[in-house]
């Protein structure tokens, strides 16, 4: 678990790259979510991290990493 170096807080933003996978309708091109979806890429500590608490932005190699 990552904390943010700020304020402490522990409820954190990182994009996540997702493959998602969609149902079209034949002919009319409307669509329907399904619900199977595979993580490609998860967040690492390169990637930029945002606090929901304080708005604190910094790759992710500045916030706390905490044992669970």
């Amino acid at each position: 678990m990552k904390l943010c170096p700020k304020c402490g807080g522990s409820k954190l933003l990182a994009a996540v790259c997702v493959n998602h996978t969609w149902i079209f309708n034949e002919g009319r091109g409307s669509l329907q979510a399904n619900d199977y979806s595979d993580i490609f890429r998860k967040p690492d500590d390169n990637d930029k991290w945002c606090c929901t608490r304080c708005g604190y932005k910094a790759k992710g190699a500045k916030f706390k990493e905490v044992p669970v």
